[in-house]
């Protein structure tokens, strides 16, 4: 496949919207969930690996969810990939976790990593992906500036949250969501707990949603105006929150992205 060929991006409903694309992974067919929240380079299931590569992994930490939701006895262990090929973008002995997933939709994540080596187009409103050369990349008239924050080990992008300066991590996945902390220091009003949402680390958080519907826009105008789940976005990923207040105000994800038809250029 050469490179800049658009490839679709089949989207699944499974706790929310979530783009997949067909990897070839060491020239075997995957398919992989494009996920700029997830702060690896690749994964894969321990299914999928064996199935491709006919290799194991021995357990590095406690990690990854059974479709039982509750941490799987294999943990997260690592390995290196011969080769993964997506939309004609080759890597060469690419580092790949090696965790389970309570998903039968995807077998493994391209993650903040390959996106940053990659520099892949994301189509939401034609739901594809490519990775083009960069004179041949989309300049649409509202260009909304993210980049990658070393500190956070995310994409960053930022955007005003009912008229007021807010920092989202872009996910590209599942529904935008507010981080707890955040919304309460904004003064809006919850609802009690909806439900729960289930940490890849074990962790379990209630979550609410707003009262009312909560304005995003940027710079350039508006975004959307809806409802959004609320929850301890720190505790979710098993991470400390920063004590000099720096912490991001949630996640954009594919929902808005999808309803706005968004390009999202991460070269």
């Amino acid at each position: 496949m050469p490179p800049g060929t658009s490839v679709p991006l089949r989207f699944v409903t499974d706790s929310g919207p979530r783009g997949i694309v067909e990897a070839a992974v060491d020239g075997v067919a995957v398919p992989m969930l494009v996920h700029a929240n997830a702060g690896l380079t690749v994964m894969l299931t321990h299914d999928a690996l064996r199935r491709v590569t006919g290799r194991t992994v021995n357990k590095e930490s406690d990690f990854g969810l059974g479709h039982d939701l509750r941490v799987s006895e294999r943990g997260r262990g690592s390995t290196v990939l011969a080769s993964l090929e997506v939309a004609g973008a080759r890597l060469d002995d690419v580092s790949c976790a090696v965790f389970d997933l309570p998903t039968t939709n995807w077998e493994g994540m391209l993650g903040v990593g390959w996106l940053d080596a990659v520099r892949p187009v994301v189509d939401f409103g034609s739901r594809l992906l490519s990775a083009p050369p960069a004179d041949a990349r989309p300049f649409g008239a509202a260009r909304i500036p993210f980049a990658l924050d070393d500190s956070v080990g995310r994409y960053i992008v930022e955007l005003l949250v009912d008229g007021s300066p807010a920092a989202f991590i872009v996910s590209t996945v599942a529904e935008t969501t507010l981080d707890l902390a955040f919304a309460r220091d904004r003064g809006l009003e919850l609802t009690d707990p909806t439900g729960v949402e289930h940490g890849p680390g074990g962790a379990v958080v209630p979550v609410h949603r707003t009262q009312q519907p909560v304005s995003l826009a940027h710079p350039g105008g508006h975004l959307a105006t809806c409802e959004l789940s609320v929850y301890d976005t720190y505790a979710y990923r098993g991470e400390e929150r920063p004590a000099d207040g720096t912490a991001v105000a949630g996640f954009l994800g594919a929902d808005v992205l999808l309803a706005t038809r968004a390009v999202v250029d991460f070269g």
